[in-house]
């Protein structure tokens, strides 16, 4: 009867007191169903599981408080209750809140950091993730997006490296076989030396090595196997080109034909490599004033004179030859020239020695005789080389008056040559006009695997000592190339 009495007694209190509202029962567990169910999309979302677990203890310690075998929900106050829930739903809320603005900073790091590892090609995608991120609005899209971006990162250093090792590395940002191969084609293409269709070609594959440069590392990465394959066939292909024709045009290659190039001096050459037997050239039938080395031949003509007529050359001609020839004296060359028949004479020995492109003597000057530089050539061969023209005294004769120029005059193309060769030259030079200076050199080199005769002719240079160091240059490569 007690209990019933305090039951009744409660219950009359709790309906007819004017302290406290009833909050049923019915009432609390709806809304602990509603706010539980929201905490479980809450948590299937991504919401830590952690939180929503002490707000779910909170619930439960609202409604197990109890006095003896009451629960408390059936004795508080109708607004406190109502106040304890409503404090968890803005709990829940804020947690939801916090939960997405942590989930947006992660995105916004991921991209972040995206953006920064891509660089300058960063710029291309970044509008559309921008808008990705304005765009999301959710845990699960923030997720989604860091996810994926930062899959994009992986990918983007992942293909980085791999582009690293295949190319042995970076060069100024560039894989550096590609940049070393565009380097390498490039200066290929610089070489006068190719048909239009095959520059075109080079051409085109700069154009495509520098659009494949302007590509982000996954492409290039993508690409790289096609790109340096064509790189490497088109190179290989051009080199064996230039190497062709620069066996056709031994001893005058791409570096020779580079130097002329770039030179002031108009100039033409003429080899003769007895090696070989073969005889090479560059621009022969530029025609050019001989100046001094015209004395070699009138030195020809009288030593073929001599020859002829079966009588030495007299004392007077000697003492005239040797200066001629190794202090290169005009007056001497003058005498000679006159004794040797002026340029009747002379072109007597021009005919049969076969210098077809040599006229003696323009208005009656030695100095003035045209010449080029193949008839150059085939006069030192008959002083280099036994012959039906010059016996092989007078051969000997004529080379031991060249072999001993005074030092002043041995410059020319016997730059280069080895001490321990033997050289026989003979130079000519001539100040024409004003930056007009003509600078030849003949001459006959022996020794260390060489044997040739040559003749370098040149005008339009600017100063006499341009002129020689042009001659000396070109010597030089020659003597280099003609090794055997």
């Amino acid at each position: 009867m007690a209990w019933k009495w305090v039951a009744l007694s409660l219950g009359g209190l709790l309906v007819c007191g004017s302290m406290y509202a009833v909050y049923s029962d019915r009432t609390f567990a709806a809304e602990a169903t509603s706010i539980q169910r929201k905490w479980l999309q809450y948590e299937q979302s991504g919401v830590s599981n952690v939180r929503i677990r002490g707000l779910d203890r909170q619930l439960e310690d609202i409604e197990n408080k109890r006095i003896g075998p009451i629960p408390a929900v059936w004795l508080g106050h109708a607004a406190e209750i109502a106040q304890k829930m409503k404090a968890l739903n803005t709990e829940s809320e804020k947690i939801m809140q916090e939960t997405v603005s942590k989930e947006r900073q992660q995105a916004v790091a991921a991209l972040r950091q995206l953006v920064q590892t891509e660089g300058q090609w960063a710029k291309s995608g970044h509008t559309d993730r921008e808008g990705q991120l304005n765009g999301a609005h959710t845990i699960a899209a923030y997720n989604q997006l860091a996810h994926q971006w930062r899959i994009d990162r992986e990918k983007w250093v992942e293909a980085v490296d791999k582009l690293k090792q295949v190319s042995g590395g970076y060069t100024s940002g560039k894989p550096s076989d590609v940049a070393s191969d565009v380097v390498k084609l490039s200066a290929l293409l610089a070489s006068p030396s190719f048909t239009e269709a095959e520059a075109q070609k080079g051409r085109a594959l700069l154009a495509q090595a520098s659009a494949y440069d302007r590509k982000s590392p996954l492409v290039q990465f993508a690409q790289h196997k096609a790109m340096v394959g064509r790189l490497h066939g088109l190179i290989a292909n051009l080199e064996e080109v230039l190497a062709e024709k620069e066996r056709e045009e031994f001893p005058f290659g791409s570096a020779f034909q580079q130097y002329v190039k770039n030179s002031e001096s108009t100039v033409s050459v003429a080899v003769y490599d007895a090696v070989n037997g073969k005889t090479y050239t560059y621009l022969p039938d530029l025609q050019f004033d001989t100046a001094s080395i015209v004395k070699v031949t009138i030195m020809g003509a009288l030593l073929r004179q001599a020859e002829v007529t079966n009588a030495p050359l007299s004392s007077d001609a000697q003492n005239l030859m040797t200066p001629m020839i190794e202090q290169s004296d005009n007056d001497a060359a003058t005498s000679l020239w006159n004794l040797a028949g002026d340029s009747g004479g002379i072109d007597v020995f021009l005919q049969a020695v076969g210098m077809k492109q040599t006229t003696a003597g323009q208005d009656g000057f030695w100095g003035l005789t045209q010449t080029t530089a193949l008839d150059q050539v085939n006069l030192l061969r008959d002083f280099a080389f036994s012959n039906a023209i010059l016996g092989d005294t007078e051969r000997q004769y004529g080379l031991d008056l060249m072999k001993n120029v005074t030092s002043c005059e041995d410059w020319g193309v016997s730059a280069g040559v080895s001490s321990t060769a033997f050289v026989a030259l003979k130079n000519g030079w001539l100040p024409i006009e004003d930056n007009n200076w003509q600078i030849n050199s003949i001459g006959y080199i022996d020794g260390d695997q060489r044997n040739y005769v040559v003749a370098v002719l040149t005008r339009d240079n600017p100063t006499e000592d341009y002129g020689i160091q042009t001659v000396e240059d070109i010597s030089k490569m020659l003597w280099d190339a003609l090794k055997h």
